[in-house]
């Protein structure tokens, strides 16, 4: 309540003062875009910035997801499509695009552009971060899933399908880490992969211990455990020195919970790792 109250009062003060920019950068951070009526004033607040600034890519990013809380999915692509928004490296607002031409019924520009952002996810995990963030935060996730998938059926190549599976991987583990689809998806790339490079094998593998993570059953963990060890043993040989993955040991027998454990250590994932995962998940939370 005291930052409610703190951030009402900033914004009568903004009025007083007749709206000075350097207040609207403050409050355009401090609004939840998420809201309908913040929504309505970061719209407001964009507009007294742009006067001055080129938009940064975070306030840029804040601008469309108050966009697309008020579904002005025509508003996002002009956003998008402007020079309004300082070019740095990365595909950040791609992913709004993406989400707004899929509302505009711009089915197949959608499947383009999020083409271009997963065909560069292995090096830019923050358009796929940012598209996944916008669909969990403002209850799209289920459209976007269902963009994923008309992309993936009409891919045209083993590549496209690959980026594409691990597009929807992405979106439901995000949205529902325990997900079953989860193994699904991590076996259909791992059909895909291309096992003799490194970044392509190495992600597969993170893909199935992720699915395995999943809360699977004990009958479903032993049927896979051997796919997995057999690819993580090859992939070790192959790729010794790999950063990727680190190897560790699964003892026979071992219980459903040690197998996670074990699964966990390949992978680097100490508890600090997996704690920094976690608040990671969220990227636009307020404090």
């Amino acid at each position: 309540m005291a930052k409610d109250e703190a951030l009402r009062t900033l914004q009568a003060r903004y009025e007083e003062l007749d709206r000075p920019v350097s207040i609207a950068l403050t409050l355009i951070h401090e609004l939840d875009p998420t809201d309908p009526q913040s929504a309505q004033a970061c719209v407001r607040l964009s507009e007294r910035i742009t006067e001055h600034y080129v938009f940064s890519p975070a306030v840029a990013a804040r601008l469309g997801l108050a966009l697309v809380t008020l579904r002005d999915w025509q508003g996002i692509v002009e956003l998008c499509q402007s020079n309004r928004v300082r070019v740095e490296p990365g595909d950040r607002m791609g992913a709004f695009e993406a989400l707004a031409l899929d509302h505009l019924g711009e089915t197949e520009k959608a499947r383009d552009r999020l083409l271009k952002i997963v065909a560069t996810g292995s090096d830019d995990p923050l358009a796929l971060n940012t598209y996944a963030t916008i669909a969990t935060r403002c209850g799209y996730v289920d459209d976007a899933v269902e963009a994923a998938e008309r992309a993936l059926e009409t891919a045209r190549s083993k590549g496209e399908q690959l980026e594409f599976i691990k597009l929807l991987f992405f979106l439901i583990q995000f949205s529902d880490p325990t997900s079953e689809r989860l193994l699904e998806l991590a076996l259909r790339a791992g059909e895909l992969v291309d096992q003799s490079v490194e970044s392509q094998e190495g992600t597969y593998l993170m893909m199935h211990l992720s699915g395995t993570l999943g809360g699977r059953s004990d009958i479903d963990l032993a049927r896979d455990r051997e796919q997995f060890r057999t690819r993580a043993d090859a992939f070790f040989r192959n790729f010794p020195n790999s950063r990727m993955l680190w190897r560790g040991e699964i003892r026979e027998g071992a219980s459903g919970t040690e197998l996670v454990e074990s699964l966990k250590a390949l992978t680097g994932m100490t508890p600090d790792r997996e704690a920094f995962q976690k608040r990671q998940s969220a990227p636009y939370s307020r404090d």
